[in-house]
């Protein structure tokens, strides 16, 4: 962003006026804070849909893997997203 540009042709004015139309149609906003920048995807929302899509097979799951089974998915689900085979890009 060069300094020098008007407030009026900011990105940020951008953004915000994107999120609003977004959120004004049902999207939910994400908590920044909460955001896992290193899987890029917000760990609580995957995690919640998980256990209310598939309730008996997150409880098979986390018969299985005890304690960790978030961290097991969530790890799982990244590597599968980054594929080259079978990625968000295939």
């Amino acid at each position: 962003m060069s300094p020098g540009l008007p407030l009026a042709h900011r990105e940020v004015h951008l953004e915000e006026h994107i999120v609003s139309c977004l959120a004004g149609s049902g999207w939910v906003v994400g908590d920044p804070a909460c955001y896992d920048r290193a899987r890029a995807l917000y760990p609580e929302d995957v995690i919640a849909w998980l256990r209310a899509s598939q309730p008996e097979v997150w409880e098979r799951l986390a018969r299985s893997n005890g304690d960790g089974v978030g961290e097991r998915i969530l790890d799982r689900l990244t590597r599968a997203l980054e594929s080259s085979e079978h990625g968000v890009v295939s």
